[in-house]
């Protein structure tokens, strides 16, 4: 047996508490409680949280990761436990499909006082896999994935939108796609509701360009059905507050009240509990500046959005909304591959309240992506990194950051720049 490491983390109030209690939950996976081989994860974990009363004396807190039969997979035993939260990792390697039962127990002696489950899944592999990594990020087979895409009204071949410069089409939740409209190339995926009828759910599920099911905010019987059938696709749901169903968070972003975006985003994540990723749905008509478009949707982005979504108004066509948003679109495809990254331990900051900035880690090279939301140039200075030389990756201007990290870089009227940000000679990646 493999032995599980087990952490303390945090003492527990036991004020009032009459009986010893515990509770536990899973951390790792996050994403539905199950494990994806394409997802690559090694390593599960489980949070106990274990609450005596007053004056109760320390316990045995055991935890076994059991398989599908009842075997031990893993167990771990910690004498003279108290009130507290553990964490406890367990190796992921070698599972079979099917459900791991993680168990908790605190004993006195021989009895056991209190005890409290949870269930993963492991799911069989297939041969296309979309689903959600540890960080709430996109994945399709393994790729992590910035979505790019336009509520699209007609049917019609998914890779004419790709042409277009967008990688998602999201149809109308009351109009499910067709199975043969979702025929691509690989550059394309849509989100759709799901067809009423049984068969045809099941051919839409294996369409090649199918990435995610639709449902209502509040429909958790249609949400928890696609769950059980269908492990493979995430469901999204349109919300502004944290809805009962959904994986996806779907938050309109109004670009008149452009810089406020990335904001929404954040408040969107606490009241969730950071439990389920959001991407912004901009819309956009005849009217809309570029540059509030643009604005919604990197202000968005940088403060967490894990995808952006255009919504034609005025009648537009999928053709009309590409040209008007033809130099955003490429933009924001320039700076997916950094978006997706993971968020740096140091982040740049930058006092000036109009500059939205993050920092990402993208193999272990350090990036910085900073957006000017209003409409004036600006030079900006960013604190907070150990950095050595920034570098525009647009220009290919090199700055040296200042003995204690700080660097300034100008930004163009509701302008973007991405920036190589490497560490100091003397430093890496680890510190």
């Amino acid at each position: 047996m493999v032995p599980l490491a087990l952490v303390f983390l945090t003492l527990v109030s036991a004020q009032g508490v009459a009986a010893p209690a515990l509770s536990c939950r899973t951390l790792v996976p996050a994403y539905r409680a199950s494990v994806y081989r394409s997802l690559g994860l090694t390593e599960g974990l489980f949070e106990v949280t274990l609450t005596l009363p007053d004056g109760h004396a320390a316990v045995e807190l055991v935890g076994r990761v059991m398989g599908a039969g009842g075997g031990i997979i893993s167990e771990r035993t910690l004498p003279g436990a108290s009130s507290g939260s553990y964490r406890l990792d367990w190796a992921l390697t070698d599972l079979q499909p099917g459900d791991i039962t993680f168990r908790a127990e605190a004993r006195l002696g021989e009895q056991v006082l209190a005890s409290a489950s949870t269930v993963v899944h492991v799911v069989a592999p297939a041969q296309r896999e979309v689903v959600l990594d540890q960080a709430g990020v996109l994945c399709v087979n393994g790729q992590r994935v910035f979505p790019i895409g336009i509520c699209a009204a007609d049917g019609g071949p998914l890779d004419r939108l790709a042409s277009l410069g967008f990688g998602l089409a999201v149809r109308p939740l009351d109009r499910p796609a067709q199975a043969g409209e979702l025929v691509t190339d690989g550059r394309m995926i849509a989100a759709s509701g799901a067809p009423q009828d049984g068969p045809a759910r099941g051919e839409l599920a294996a369409a090649p360009g199918l990435g995610l099911w639709l449902v209502a905010a509040d429909d958790v019987t249609a949400y928890e059905k696609l769950v059980a059938e269908d492990p493979y696709h995430p469901v999204m749901v349109t919300a502004e507050d944290p809805p009962a169903a959904g994986d996806v968070l779907l938050l309109p972003v109004d670009p008149e009240a452009a810089a406020a975006a990335g904001e929404r985003v954040r408040r969107l994540y606490e009241a969730d509990g950071y439990r389920r990723p959001a991407w912004v749905k901009v819309a956009v008509g005849n009217a809309t500046s570029v540059g509030a478009a643009r604005v919604a949707a990197l202000a968005g982005a940088l403060g967490g959005a894990c995808g952006a979504v255009f919504d034609p108004r005025d009648g537009q066509s999928p053709e009309q909304l590409s040209a008007q948003l033809e130099a955003l679109l490429r933009e924001l495809a320039g700076c997916a591959p950094v978006l997706v990254g993971d968020l740096a331990d140091e982040q740049a900051r930058c006092a000036d309240g109009r500059v939205r900035v993050t920092t990402r880690v993208v193999r272990f090279d350090r990036y910085v992506i900073a957006l000017n939301t209003s409409g004036d140039p600006l030079q900006a200075t960013f604190s907070g990194l150990r950095a050595g030389q920034v570098t525009d990756l647009a220009t290919g201007h090199t700055t040296l950051a200042a003995a204690d990290g700080t660097f300034t870089v100008p930004l163009g009227p509701q302008g973007t720049v991405l920036l190589s940000a490497g560490w100091p000679e003397s430093e890496g990646p680890a510190g």
